[in-house]
């Protein structure tokens, strides 16, 4: 593991922003622990994972797709999908998944 890693995952240790159900973010919200992985996202998908984590501490953890595109400013993205990389994006179906209705969205606490 290269240094730049370790002291990032130092950050998130020492003086996280957000901290819920196994869930530790930076204070920017572009990197994110979850459980034991850790994420790394652009500036407008952190910008997404912020509302989906703020929206899962609060008790209401769906979040409908055009809304997080708009919060995200991601004119770009059709779909939020395509934000997170077509859905390559590591954290994509596994820490941020779909609900049982189209097109909304949600992040899933990690198993313990």
């Amino acid at each position: 593991m290269n240094s730049e890693i370790m002291d990032e995952e130092d950050e998130i240790h020492e003086s996280p922003r957000f901290q819920c159900e196994g869930i530790v973010a930076s204070a920017d919200f572009r990197s994110v622990r979850w459980g034991d992985r850790l994420f790394e996202f652009t500036t407008a998908q952190s910008q997404v994972v912020q509302r989906l984590l703020e929206h899962l501490r609060d008790g209401v953890p769906v979040v409908g797709g055009d809304y997080l595109l708009e919060v995200a400013g991601s004119a770009y993205s059709v779909t939020l999908r395509a934000l997170f990389d077509n859905g390559r994006h590591p954290a994509w179906k596994t820490m941020i998944q779909s609900s049982s209705r189209r097109n909304n969205f949600q992040i899933i606490p990690p198993l313990r």
